[in-house]
């Protein structure tokens, strides 16, 4: 056989033997890396295709994030506005496209994209997913006292610092103020003013 078509063949099977060898790679040991990564574009759409669980008051029982649907590049996505604004960021915190998410919309994930799911309602979210609706999250109701919020707030007025105020019988963290605060609606666009806070 020819000298050049044998060296030949072995070069051939030696890149099909690399690009075996690193498509492994990339689909194994890599894979659960690049999934987490905050960049993943696929992801950042699977995550806000889910109607997110909405976040509650304990008293008086108010909605303070809510979920806007919009329509982007044929696909359904759920965007997070929170009406109180400026009153509890840094519990609630944000969930935003560009920016990740903090407070309880990041300790809370699992639980607001109903991703902490057992059997029953594994098999309801796959006749949801079937049925061509979106997967809808669980609703959390927080242990905040609106009204006093607002107080700790406007008695902190233009001074930093901070209020934390616990039920003294159960241990409940009814107000959790701070100051300066921010807006999370406008964490997308502002975000170099809002991380000089």
């Amino acid at each position: 056989m020819n000298r050049q078509i044998v060296r030949l063949t072995y070069v051939a099977l030696g890149l099909v033997g690399a690009l075996v060898v690193m498509t492994t790679y990339w689909q194994t040991w890599a894979a659960a890396g690049l999934a987490d990564r905050q960049d993943n574009a696929i992801k950042r759409v699977a995550e806000f295709s889910i109607d997110r669980g909405l976040i509650f008051s304990w008293k008086p029982r108010k909605r303070l994030v809510r979920n806007i649907e919009r329509d982007v590049e044929q696909n359904t996505l759920f965007l997070r506005r929170y009406p109180y604004g400026p009153l509890a960021p840094h519990v609630i915190g944000y969930s935003t496209v560009g920016r990740s998410r903090t407070g309880l919309e990041r300790s809370l994930n699992d639980y607001l994209t109903s991703s902490n799911a057992n059997l029953s309602t594994l098999v309801d979210k796959a006749l949801d997913e079937l049925r061509g609706k979106p997967v809808e999250g669980n609703d959390v109701v927080t242990n905040l006292d609106l009204e006093a919020q607002e107080v700790a707030l406007e008695q902190l007025g233009t001074r930093c610092g901070a209020v934390v105020v616990l039920d003294p019988r159960t241990g409940k963290v009814r107000v959790m103020a701070s100051t300066p605060t921010f807006d999370p609606n406008l964490v997308e666009n502002n975000f170099a003013q809002i991380e000089r806070i």
